[in-house]
């Protein structure tokens, strides 16, 4: 039978003011071995939830089988993961994105990247995450109508190191704090910022970063469910770092111009806050990729 293995980044998304449009690829990578089989569905050791058709990967893989007008067949999946779940670090997007691309891979490749995006995008609601998931780097993306626009940003010279709290808010729950409207004042304040942003990215400019990375569409209403966030930021202005919510939080993402600060960052901050994990990373630039295994 066909067998692949899919390994897919952790992704940061919204930056800042780059609410639902911006993301960013992450070192840190989840692997899904998985083997078509002739009928049934099967775990090996892993920590997919729930283990049956409802998990991301699964419902991905399907919906792209179902895409690509074939039938379905039987899985065998076995996952392993080092994105933590429901912190703000595409977790979710990742296993989308491995669902989607395993399909593929198994099936002759016969979807194009805008119909894999496209079809991500379908299960994961909004495109910031699964870009990057898909296609690494920093990438700013949108909808129009069922499909993906997106683009990639320059981005170098940087260096990140994601705050990762011992508690989780789901996603839904965070999106859930968010207002139906917010004052005109709060839209114009993002959108002056967000093309500077990019061009802070684009040459590393982290004085220009820590100015246009501020946000008042969704930050401020989900700081209060994060407690210890203040802190972070205190340490994260003291080394002189850029700070955000990672997508939706609760994991905040600091941003340096040297791998010497990024490290730094992670030694006080593991120091300061106890059971937080602070893990340097670096861009990924690839994306998601799948080896293809020997063919029973």
């Amino acid at each position: 039978m066909k067998n692949c293995v899919v390994r897919t980044p952790a992704s940061a998304a919204n930056l800042g003011p780059g609410f639902d449009s911006l993301g960013i690829a992450l070192g840190l990578y989840n692997e899904v071995e998985v083997e078509e089989r002739p009928e049934g569905l099967s775990f090996g050791p892993c920590d997919l939830f729930p283990k049956n058709e409802e998990n991301l990967f699964v419902r991905a893989y399907y919906l792209a089988i179902d895409k690509m007008g074939l039938p379905r067949k039987g899985l065998w999946i076995s996952e392993h993961p080092a994105i933590p779940l429901s912190r703000g670090l595409g977790s979710s997007a990742a296993a989308i994105v491995a669902g989607v691309l395993a399909a593929n891979a198994l099936h002759e490749n016969v979807l194009t990247r805008d119909e894999m995006l496209a079809i991500a995008a379908e299960l994961e609601r909004h495109p910031d995450n699964v870009a990057p998931a898909l296609l690494g780097g920093l990438r700013a993306s949108m909808m129009v109508g069922d499909k993906v626009v997106s683009a990639a940003l320059p981005c170098e010279n940087l260096h990140f190191t994601a705050v990762v709290p011992p508690f989780s808010v789901p996603t839904v729950k965070a999106r859930a704090l968010l207002p139906d409207t917010v004052p005109f004042k709060d839209a114009v304040f993002n959108l002056s910022r967000i093309a500077l942003l990019a061009r802070g990215f684009e040459t590393g400019d982290i004085p220009l970063i820590r100015l246009a990375i501020q946000d008042r569409l969704h930050q401020s209403y989900r700081r209060p469910q994060i407690p210890g966030i203040d802190e972070v930021e205190r340490i994260a202005e003291e080394l002189g770092c850029a700070f955000c919510l990672s997508g939706a939080g609760p994991s905040v993402l600091l941003i340096s111009d040297e791998e010497e600060s990024a490290a730094r960052c992670a030694e006080r901050l593991t120091g300061a806050l106890a059971d937080w994990q602070a893990l340097p990373l670096r861009r990924d630039v690839y994306g998601a990729t799948v080896i293809m295994g020997d063919e029973d």
